[in-house]
């Protein structure tokens, strides 16, 4: 097989190793510190390429075109990947979203404080929200559009996959 297919392919079943791995351990445990599990994961992932590509190698020299291909498969996966998993994993705008969505797409300003930051910063979060058009403000009352709702249900099911648990 030519070095370029090869490298692209390694690379891509490696990262879905990784993407395998990742989930297991964030299933089997929850506490872990995930960041560490995200760079050890994919420096373990590049070396499994790289050695793989090095054992797959034909002897005519082209094993570092394929084993740059395979690098840099990964990294491109990776670099879509990376802010895929912290925006589900830390932004406040899905935790509060789930949360209202847990509570039949209603919560109270003063419940909402209290389970997320300072008064200032919620009221900017909630603001920008209404005006995104995620949330109805109803004097006190915030409660989900339509396409929050739909969202919200996204969003959970891929953090119950990943058991992430609550955070934000």
């Amino acid at each position: 097989m030519a070095p370029a297919p090869f490298g692209f392919i390694c690379g891509f079943f490696w990262f879905g190793s990784f993407l395998l791995a990742q989930l297991a351990i964030f299933w089997y445990e929850p506490a872990v510190r995930r960041s560490r599990v995200l760079g050890n994961g994919i420096a373990m992932t590049i070396a499994a390429a790289t050695i793989t590509v090095a054992l797959a190698a034909n002897s005519d020299g082209t094993a570092i075109l394929a084993e740059t291909y395979a690098v840099m498969t990964i990294a491109c996966l990776f670099v879509l990947y990376g802010p895929f998993f912290y925006t589900i994993h830390t932004s406040l705008s899905i935790e509060s979203i789930i949360l209202l969505a847990q509570q039949a797409g209603r919560a109270r300003q003063s419940a909402l404080i209290e389970r997320f930051a300072s008064r200032t910063l919620l009221d900017a979060r909630l603001r920008t929200m209404v005006d995104s058009g995620y949330l109805i403000q109803r004097g006190e009352i915030f409660v989900l559009t339509p396409r929050a709702r739909r969202i919200a249900h996204a969003f959970g099911a891929v953090k119950a996959l990943w058991r992430l648990g609550p955070g934000g």
